[in-house]
């Protein structure tokens, strides 16, 4: 999320790389220590609204233990725009019970005199499970609240919040459908997407609808083959 932009309606999750160096550590406990530096670029990434100074040095970890209740992780990242900084720490924490629970929550702050926004925010909760009917029906759901302010945290200057829902079905070994409906509650704005999929040994086949407020339908087609 901090650094790609995946489409939940993309059969494959392609999304554009970064250039990065990335360490990792495990212990035996499962915990993991992640230590990264990326490359900067004008184009924006992620949950980004301001792009880097190109080829400046991003760096930042991740800190991963697994706790009685679930896997938590910390984050932080540090980067360099054309005018002032981002300095962003984040939290999370995964819990897998009778359904699959996760926890977000990152927060930013800009300096540089140039930059409108002082502090950003994103917090999400979300669920997952795979209901017994037909060949399995699974469901993901999510909420995710977005804040903004030009002051500080206490001032809330733009929030908004969005809630999406997925699910999957397999009709069976070559076949498999997907529905995802997202709903923006300040904006009023929603989506509705569709998708059919048939897989081969080399061949596969997407066939996509979906309908927003603000554009309106359209319909993809790809076909893609594995040599």
């Amino acid at each position: 999320m901090w650094f790609d932009n995946i489409d939940p309606m993309d059969s494959y999750q392609e999304t554009k790389g970064v250039e990065a160096l990335l360490l990792r550590h495990h212990w035996l406990n499962s915990a993991n220590l992640w230590l990264w530096g990326i490359r900067g670029a004008e184009d924006q990434k992620g949950n980004e609204f301001i792009g880097s100074r190109k080829n400046s040095l991003e760096f930042g970890g991740r800190f991963q233990y697994p706790s009685p209740i679930g896997d938590a992780g910390i984050c932080y990242h540090q980067r360099e725009l054309n005018a002032g900084h981002e300095y962003r720490l984040g939290a999370d924490l995964r819990m897998d019970y009778a359904i699959g629970l996760w926890l977000e929550a990152s927060a930013s702050y800009f300096d540089g005199n140039q930059q409108p926004i002082n502090y950003t925010a994103l917090a999400s909760i979300g669920a997952d499970y795979v209901f017994d009917i037909g060949n399995g029906l699974a469901i993901t759901s999510e909420g995710m609240l977005n804040a903004l302010s030009f002051s500080d945290l206490s001032k809330i200057s733009y929030e908004d919040f969005i809630i999406a829902v997925m699910a999957d079905y397999p009709l069976g070994l070559l076949d498999s459908l997907r529905l995802l409906t997202s709903y923006t509650i300040s904006q009023e704005e929603y989506m509705i997407a569709g998708s059919w999929r048939r897989t081969y040994d080399l061949i596969a086949l997407d066939i996509g609808l979906s309908k927003t407020k603000s554009r309106g339908c359209s319909v993809n087609l790809i076909i893609s083959s594995v040599f």
